[in-house]
């Protein structure tokens, strides 16, 4: 079976935190590669894409980057894919990472997101993006495990609960 991982990170009032909050409570590839280390492919957007690359380098994950439309290049190339082909070249797990809230949007309205891990970083921020959509319908997950890191962020795995 396939499986998509949402990788959110929030502040705890739930805002994405950018990458400049992001490197200094010491959170940079080496985290992201931790939860990353089990996927086929790794999928980002266009400003997180540069930073994730050491992923594909260090891990030999491809890592993509999430356009306007939602399609996926790799490297520069002129192809672009979809979630769909991903799956149909093997890739079994897939983790999207970043603040892409069409994306995150379309993978939780059809159901096709089986895990979220959200990092919660211990800071409030009062205003930013928030990652997720409102959805037409409640979605239920359940608390898999949870991790408390010495600087501070706790990561919380969730699996969607089958109805």
């Amino acid at each position: 079976m396939n499986k998509i991982r949402i990788l959110a990170i929030l502040s705890i009032d739930g805002f994405f935190v950018p990458q400049k909050w992001q490197r200094s409570f010491g959170f940079d590839a080496s985290q992201y590669e931790h939860f990353c280390r089990d996927a086929d492919a790794v999928l980002t957007d266009k400003s997180e894409y540069k930073n994730l690359r050491e992923i594909e380098q260090n891990c030999g994950i491809p890592v993509y980057a999430i356009q306007k439309d939602c399609s996926l290049v790799r490297n520069g190339e002129s192809r672009s894919l979809i979630i769909d082909q991903l799956e149909n070249e093997d890739k079994k797990t897939i983790v999207v990472v970043g603040n892409n809230r069409r994306l995150t949007s379309a993978l939780l309205n059809k159901a096709c997101a089986n895990e979220i891990v959200i990092c919660l970083f211990p800071l409030i921020l009062g205003k930013g993006k928030r990652p997720f959509p409102a959805l037409p319908e409640h979605l239920v997950w359940k608390v898999k495990s949870r991790q408390l890191y010495d600087i501070g962020i706790t990561a919380l795995f969730y699996i969607r609960k089958q109805e």
